[in-house]
């Protein structure tokens, strides 16, 4: 049995995100690509508001991996909830 995930990816354009990306790509997942200035959704991960926007759009999703360095201001991203993520077969 195959089993696939609607995954949101914040920061999917940067040099790490790319590599997540193609690899939970290459697993079938279907991937939502979230950048600041690139990607299938533009979102300020620091702001709650733009954060709710991209939650409406998306709908419903199954895991939210984030692959952002820190903002240069030195706050993390608390705002996000993450989580941690294997790629692989169910029950692997």
């Amino acid at each position: 049995m195959e089993f696939f995930l609607k995954i949101v990816l914040i920061g999917a354009n940067g040099t790490i995100g790319e590599q997540v990306q193609k690899a939970l790509a290459g697993a079938g997942h279907e991937i939502v690509k979230v950048g600041r200035k690139s990607g299938d959704f533009q979102v300020d991960i620091e702001n709650r508001e733009s954060i709710g926007k991209l939650y409406r759009a998306v709908g419903s999703f199954d895991a939210l991996p984030k692959s952002t360095g820190k903002p240069s201001t030195g706050r993390d991203h608390a705002a996000i909830p993450t989580i941690r993520l294997s790629v692989g077969a169910a029950g692997e």
